[in-house]
């Protein structure tokens, strides 16, 4: 594991998938294109990625699990927020997301293109906005050859080889758990 807290640490893939599934809802992104984005921006690969690390900084000073430049998230947020805010606030990092692929989906009418804008600032049909439609998420395979994988209304589905192992909803477990 790097070295930082482990308590917070091992919640973080598990809001991520929660504030996904939510807020992809909310702003009406399909939720497959959702985790795509996520698997492309900071390798996400589910609740079960005892490894992960939403708090990222690209070469470009994007932050945060879904790779958001600062300078944009201003207006989706309806407030200046810090860089070191948009890195370590998974839940506002998301949303932001979230509102930003709908906004670019809403002008080009086209989930490509959404995805080609929110990875250059411009429509373009290129090789991210190609993986984001193919729904590139679900080659992701955890150090322990465990996976993850949205099946329609299964919210948890870990798969060992080709065996799912879990798929059933997890009733105690809801959004408000992570607000």
């Amino acid at each position: 594991f790097p070295s930082h807290d482990t308590a917070a640490f091992d919640h973080s893939a598990i809001q991520m998938y929660f504030y996904i599934k939510k807020y992809s809802k909310q702003y009406r992104v399909p939720e497959a294109y959702a985790f795509a984005v996520a698997y492309r921006e900071s390798r996400y690969k589910g609740p079960l990625d005892l490894n992960y690390d939403h708090r990222l900084t690209s070469s470009g000073g994007a932050v945060g699990p879904m790779q958001i430049i600062p300078q944009y998230a201003h207006k989706y947020a309806g407030r200046r927020v810090t860089p070191q805010e948009l890195r370590n606030n998974i839940q506002l990092n998301v949303k932001v997301s979230m509102k930003m692929l709908r906004k670019w989906y809403d002008i080009h009418k086209d989930w490509g293109l959404a995805a080609g804008a929110y990875n250059t600032g411009q429509p373009v049909m290129n090789g991210y906005a190609r993986a984001i439609l193919n729904k590139d998420s679900s080659a992701a395979v955890g150090d322990a050859g465990i996976r993850y994988q949205n099946y329609g209304n299964a919210d948890l589905v870990k798969i060992a080889g080709n065996t799912v192992i879990q798929s059933q909803p997890n009733p105690n477990i809801t959004y408000r758990d992570w607000e």
